[in-house]
């Protein structure tokens, strides 16, 4: 510059810091770009429209996907402190299953002996019968032991939590009203507090209103109210139905826990050998426990968006690449006028980064979308689906991943439109070895969108394969034309067995006698409801094993009528009658699995068995019925057993109807029947046994639907990159196949040689993708039901079908080739 300029540089004094001077070059190079850019975007309208679709496509699924990780798997639960608060759970393998819930003694035993928590608490799930509305209805309740509240931090909005005395017997008859609950009822009456309300025939005292943010672990709680525990219920060790949560003490971590409450498992398996022996302990954070069977799922729902969205930036950066080939010429003049390499780069990547962050904006419309059409048809199998929502977490993600995508997208293309020869591309017409490896580079493209579509096509189709042998498997009853409803008699105006069971009779006697039902029948736990309940037995003349090794099977109590109403088969023996009563003697079913592994070789019918820990009667078995599926259908048939309501009443029972037309048609006529006998009872959750069928299959339908859902979006995307780089090659090689035509090559030889070279880039990814895809699938393994990782007939298939659809692709443009004029294409070049 001072050779340049010595006059001016002899006088002038240099800048100390020239930072400012660079970043305001910048700016006004970045401020140039961005104009720029934005008048060329604006020029290719069809261009931007599609690449910016297409990026939205790709951003927007996986920020819908993210703003459901967000709320369900990243925000902090709603208590203070919550990565401090642990589930616990007993466990018995031996049992057939992982975890149960605990018994009274156990937990209290844990209660006393933990070092580690600063406060442990039992809760159960019940119900009362609400009569103060307009009709009865059946409320939801948490009954809760002492301490529950203070782990949780929950402070009431109105009133008080419960005080030591009301966990006693006798002294429970108060109450917690949830927020929902209160203004539903009391219109938000400050002074509802000390009043009092009808639940189950009994009154119930008012002593709090919990704040409208307070929920517990997705449940539809409408009040809460004490736990108390009778004194029979202090020794019955064997009756597991508590829930137990707790608060770990300052600066103890949650592996300390596991040790100090197995430690005390391992302590009472030797004081109480005979009840507690094999049983340990399992305790994990309260958020692995609500979102322990959906986090799977999210997770690889979030690896397939990721898949869709690399597939989306690679059919950009072809077009890209298409588009800088187009542009070869600017780009030679504006480096000739003197525009360095750096300043070409940054330009390009200047266009990419608008078109991404266009694709990012619309990408927030569709994930907005998105996550109002999952919270719709939420099946009830995503937690806190409440809190679902577009937040700055959600906005940060986007606008991260735009900038993410941009930059993966661009920067191919940019690079080799930069190395652009400058002479080469001035000379009109010329051809050059840069060409050929623009044509490499964008057919290598192309075959890592096939084989990423590949990957997410084969994962999709296994799952698909997976939940259709699920919905295949029997539940063990039929399932058309089935209607189920519980009622609940209160017990305190229905406090004898010959009560209940007299209710119920008559109820049975008017529902069987409505038009429309074909017949009717009651049980106390109806299969795929998840309430199912386990008792353990044993078998007279066999040795008994130590109590905590007694064989569990699942247990129905049941009417007469209820195998022919659910359609279970009766495979030798008879049914339950009404001369099974009270006074005659004590009877029960079994089914077909209890009857092979504990009767080998030998008839069951006229065997003697014992149901619970503590029965002195023996039943006498009666008949073998087909196993049904007590929860789900994946689920390995095991012992089961019936006992007829007549011999061991309850207060609770759920009706099946099977009727001749609609099922839910003959709700209103059931609810009549039960207030003609009175009028203070419920009937609660009527459901079609299809709808319970349907719902136990609602998580694999869930993340089958959306994985095949994406997977059908990265075929399109790649079908479309492959059609579009066909098209471009073909358009880029008229002289040529105008001088092939012209030299005798028939159309069927030039539509060969172009389906040729795009099948050649399909099969190189097909192959890349089947690699990829036997890694990738074991990931699901543990999702798949009745079909392997591997399995090569949905491989195989998935491969051809993705052929097929590749081969149309390649083929429409290669069928525009033979129509090539060879006259037109040479008086052309």
């Amino acid at each position: 510059e001072q050779a340049a300029f010595p006059a001016i540089t002899a006088n002038h004094k240099f800048e100390e810091n020239p930072a400012p001077r660079r970043w305001g070059i910048f700016m006004s190079h970045l401020w140039q770009d961005i104009r720029f850019a934005a008048r060329t975007l604006q020029k290719n309208i069809g261009f931007t429209v599609v690449v910016v679709l297409t990026l939205a496509l790709g951003i927007g699924a996986n920020a819908t996907i993210f703003t459901v990780i967000n709320a369900v798997l990243l925000q902090s639960l709603p208590y203070p402190e919550a990565d401090r608060i642990a589930v616990l759970q007993e466990s018995n393998l031996g049992k057939g299953l992982a975890t149960f819930s605990f018994s009274p003694p156990n937990y209290l035993d844990w209660r006393a002996q933990n070092h580690v928590f600063e406060n442990m608490a039992a809760f159960n799930q019940g119900g009362y019968t609400y009569t103060g509305g307009d009709a009865p209805e059946q409320l939801s309740d948490l009954e809760v032991a002492g301490g529950f509240f203070e782990i949780l931090r929950a402070r009431p909005l109105i009133g008080r939590t419960f005080t030591a005395e009301e966990f006693q017997p006798g002294k429970d008859h108060d109450v917690i009203l949830s927020y929902g609950f209160w203004q539903r009822s009391f219109g938000g009456d400050l002074n509802a507090v000390g009043k009092t309300i009808a639940l189950d025939g009994a009154s119930y005292t008012i002593v709090g209103v919990m704040p409208a943010t307070f929920s517990f672990g997705g449940r539809r709680t409408q009040f809460f109210a004490p736990l108390t525990f009778p004194p029979e219920y202090l020794k019955a060790r064997g009756a597991h139905y508590l829930d137990v949560i707790a608060r770990l003490k300052p600066g103890v971590s949650m592996d300390q826990a596991r040790a100090d409450v197995s430690g005390i498992a391992a302590n009472l398996a030797k004081e109480y050998p005979r009840t507690n022996a094999g049983w340990g302990a399992v305790l994990q954070p309260l958020r692995d426990s609500i979102v322990g069977e959906i986090r799977p799922a999210l997770l690889i729902l979030a690896g397939a968006v990721g898949l869709v969205l690399l597939i989306a930036c690679v059919n950009v950066a072809n077009m890209l690449l298409v588009r800088s080939t187009s542009r070869r010429q600017e780009i030679a003049i504006r480096s000739a006028m003197g525009a360095s390499r750096a300043r070409l780069i940054s330009q390009l990547l200047t266009e990419s980064a608008l078109l991404s962050f266009a694709g990012g904006a619309l990408a927030l419309v569709f994930a907005y979308l998105g996550a109002r059409a999952l919270i719709a048809v939420n099946p009830g199998i995503i937690p806190r689906a409440q809190s679902i929502h577009m937040d700055s977490h959600v906005l940060g993600f986007t606008f991260l991943l735009s900038i993410l995508t941009g930059l993966a997208f661009g920067l191919i293309p940019a690079f080799s439109a930069a190395r652009t020869n400058l002479q080469d591309a001035l000379r009109e017409g010329g051809r050059t070895g840069a060409g050929v490896a623009r044509r490499r580079l964008r057919g290598a493209l192309v075959a890592a969108e096939v084989a990423l579509a590949l990957m997410l096509l084969i994962c999709a189709g296994l799952l698909i394969q997976s939940f259709s042998r699920l919905t295949a498997v029997s539940p063990g009853f039929r399932i058309d034309h089935g209607l189920t409803l519980m009622v609940s008699i209160p017990q305190a105006k229905y406090p004898q067995p010959a009560q209940q069971a007299s209710f119920f009779d008559q109820l049975l006697e008017k529902i069987s006698a409505l038009p429309g039902v074909q017949s009717a029948a009651a049980s106390g736990v109806v299969p795929m409801t998840g309430n199912g309940l386990i008792f353990s037995f044993r078998i007279e003349g066999v040795t008994e094993p130590p109590e905590a090794q007694q064989p569990s099977a699942a247990y129905f109590l049941v009417t007469p009528g209820y195998l022919q109403t659910m359609g279970i088969s009766l495979l030798s023996g008879r049914d339950f009658s009404r001369q099974d009563s009270p006074d005659s003697k004590r009877v029960c079913l079994i089914n077909d699995v209890l009857a092979r592994q504990f009767f080998p070789g030998r008839n069951p019918i006229g065997q003697q068995m014992h149901i619970g820990r503590k029965d002195a009667i023996a039943r006498e078995i009666i008949g073998v019925v087909s196993s049904v599926k007590p929860d789900e259908l994946s689920q390995k048939d095991r012992p089961q057993i019936y006992e007829p309501f007549d011999q061991a009443p309850d207060n609770a029972m759920t009706f099946v109807l099977r009727v001749a037309g609609d099922p839910m048609s003959q709700v209103g006529a059931v609810r009549q029947a039960v207030q003609s006998l009175d009028s203070q009872i419920a009937v609660v959750d009527p459901r079609t046994l299809e709808d319970l069928v349907s719902e136990s299959t609602a998580l694999p339908r869930f993340r089958t639907l959306l994985l095949g859902l994406f997977a059908a979006l990265a075929l399109l995307l790649a079908s479309v990159g492959l059609y579009g780089v066909m098209s471009y090659s073909v358009a880029q090689r008229t002289h040529e196949m105008g001088v092939r035509m012209a030299l005798g090559a028939q159309p069927r030889q030039i539509l060969l040689l172009v389906v040729r070279e795009g099948m050649t880039l399909v099969a190189a990814g097909i192959a890349v993708g089947i690699a990829g895809a036997m890694f990738l699938s074991r990931v699901l393994e543990n999702l798949l039901f009745g079909i392997g990782p591997r399995d090569t007939v949905t491989i195989v298939s998935v491969a051809f079908f993705l052929a097929l659809i590749a081969l149309l692709a390649c083929y429409l443009p290669a069928r525009r080739a033979t129509e090539v004029d060879p006259l037109v294409a040479l008086r052309y070049e």
